[in-house]
């Protein structure tokens, strides 16, 4: 019977559990497994189709460092085509405004990315500049989260920047599965129309909780057309801090 009261009592009280979580203590904990690790290479190979056209082929390397306290360096240089080769973005991730630079193929210089180009996509991609800083770790104070809907498989979340947070979207929905990994994120510009959604699939998880995808779908509805990304390789803690440079960038090997 005292084991029954206490059962009773605890209940009574309320147990904090996964439904009674914030949106942002769940799109938190969503980035925060993510980023467990110091740094990562993973190679990528692309498809993009047109509604109605034929498929491109690209593929492209991608080495990201993690740093703690948010100073994050991204590099991604494609391989192919050869029309695509040296083409690079490097960013750097800093607590007020971020620096990006890109290498055209054509040239031997790089060029800064200015705020301004953030919403314009990279590489032929559905991908935008922005896209690229912010998918390894949401910047959580910049935006105010609210759970739309949440069942035992997870959470709809909606994502609105706060004022004086520079982004190219009115608003974002993330799906976020139980066990907190990022399944699909909808895009929406100022006036609330879905500019594109992102599905993710093939999600790998590791005992600490540490997820990956394997499959990226992106479905652009402005642009009519389709990126696939498919990651073929993937290695863990393994880059060396020279390879964030400009140097690295304007190498052609």
């Amino acid at each position: 019977m005292k084991q029954l009261a206490l059962i009773i009592v605890i209940f009574a009280i309320g147990i904090p559990c996964q439904a009674e979580m914030s949106g942002q203590e769940v799109i938190t904990k969503c980035f925060a497994l993510y980023r467990q690790t110091p740094s990562e290479c993973e190679r990528t190979e692309v498809t993009i189709t047109p509604d109605g056209g034929k498929p491109t082929g690209k593929a492209f390397t991608r080495w990201i460092m993690f740093n703690p306290a948010g100073e994050d360096k991204v590099v991604v240089k494609f391989n192919e085509p050869a029309m695509d080769k040296g083409l690079g973005l490097l960013i750097w991730r800093h607590a007020d405004e971020d620096e990006q630079w890109l290498k055209m193929p054509s040239f031997d210089k790089t060029r800064k990315i200015a705020v301004a180009d953030q919403s314009k996509y990279f590489g032929g991609t559905d991908v935008t500049f922005e896209d690229a800083r912010q998918l390894i770790g949401e910047r959580t104070q910049d935006f105010n989260y609210k759970i739309l809907s949440s069942d035992s498989a997870g959470w709809k979340i909606e994502a609105l920047p706060k004022a004086g947070t520079k982004t190219g979207y009115g608003k974002r929905i993330f799906f976020v599965r139980s066990d907190f990994a990022c399944t699909a994120i909808e895009y929406y510009d100022s006036r609330g129309e879905l500019l594109k959604k992102q599905g993710n699939s093939e999600i790998k998880m590791q005992a600490s909780g540490m997820w990956r995808t394997d499959k990226v779908i992106i479905v652009n509805r402005t642009l009519k057309r389709t990126t696939e990304l498919t990651v073929t390789a993937r290695e863990f803690g393994s880059v060396d801090e020279s390879t964030f440079t400009q140097n690295f960038l304007l190498r052609k090997d």
